[in-house]
């Protein structure tokens, strides 16, 4: 039996593991063919790709585009067989992460003024140097012993209707 996993993340979004190890992984799991969609960028395409060629794994690039949705809510819109030198879809892909990188700060603030210790430099931390996702900043949460699950710390502070 063979599987096939269309969304996965790497550390070029708010994944654990850098495209090269995704790959690695999915071989080691079983997975024949994978796609690499990661949150609003396509930088971990390249990486993912070679490793897939080197390990015989059918690839498909990918992206996951964070999306407005009626108001008030979004969505995620999967992207597959992008072409990762695009530099409509490059560009597009900074005016998410810029959003990101002015949002974040003020998601801290928030977690502040409600008595929850965290900061920037955790979370970039956190997200080793990469696009810092929601998910890094639960993970804190959960360290920290605010929350107890990553599913908690999205329910009581980071998900749909939180900060």
């Amino acid at each position: 039996m063979s599987y096939v996993d269309l969304h996965c993340h790497s550390t070029a979004s708010d994944g654990s593991l850098s495209p090269r190890e995704v790959v690695k992984l999915a071989k080691a799991s079983g997975v024949s063919a994978m796609a690499l969609t990661d949150h609003d960028t396509i930088a971990g395409n390249r990486e993912a790709a070679e490793a897939a060629a080197e390990l015989g794994i059918d690839f498909i690039t990918g992206i996951e585009i964070s999306c407005e949705w009626r108001s008030p809510g979004n969505m995620h819109l999967l992207g597959y067989g992008v072409d990762p030198d695009s530099e409509v879809l490059a560009d597009l892909s900074r005016q998410l992460i810029e959003g990101r990188n002015n949002r974040n700060p003020r998601i801290v603030q928030k977690l502040n003024e409600l008595g929850v210790a965290v900061t920037m430099e955790e979370w970039e931390q956190e997200a080793g140097g990469n696009v810092l996702g929601r998910p890094h900043l639960a993970a804190i949460l959960v360290r920290k012993g605010y929350v107890s699950s990553i599913k908690h710390a999205f329910d009581k502070y980071l998900g749909q209707g939180g900060l």
